[in-house]
């Protein structure tokens, strides 16, 4: 993206999660300094808190669908905090939100180092995904791994 177009795309990105939760009865914050957490998240009848990280990506056309690509810092992957930091992996194609990933940092983690998914960047500290999405199957893939039930997996949530 050109200029500071990126910045506009991830702060729609960081509103629309925000959005999400609101509408499934969360509380959300965006923290007023950013320290790698995107959102805080709470579900005030129970007090369940959760920590927020939102990469949002255009989509780039394929035959078949559409794929991004998202370069997360390793650090974010492989430090663990309390409570744990979720990821939300926005993809935004055609002018609209088309889907989105939500997957728990250890499980990221585990991907990443135990299966070899992404591509590490030792230079510059992070990890590349490199996400398909299959329209007609409505499955995802990510290094050949099956990412498609991380597809709006608000489980974790309920």
């Amino acid at each position: 993206m050109r200029g500071n177009k990126h910045l506009y795309l991830g702060r729609a990105g960081q509103l629309y999660i925000v959005a999400e939760f609101l509408l499934q009865d969360w509380n959300a914050a965006i923290p007023e300094i950013d320290t790698g957490d995107d959102v805080f998240v709470v579900q005030d009848k129970i007090g369940l808190f959760k920590r927020i990280q939102v990469k949002t990506i255009t989509g780039t056309k394929r035959k078949n669908g559409y794929s991004a690509k998202f370069i997360i810092p390793y650090t974010q992957i492989s430090t663990p905090v309390n409570p744990e930091l979720v990821f939300f992996l926005l993809i935004r194609h055609s002018n609209e939100w088309v889907n989105y990933f939500i997957i728990e940092r250890q499980k990221l983690h585990d991907y990443v180092d135990l299966n070899n998914v992404g591509s590490k960047n030792s230079k510059l500290n992070t990890v590349q995904l490199y996400v398909s999405f299959n329209e007609k199957l409505k499955s995802a893939k990510c290094s050949k791994n099956d990412f498609s039930f991380h597809i709006k997996d608000w489980s974790k949530f309920r």
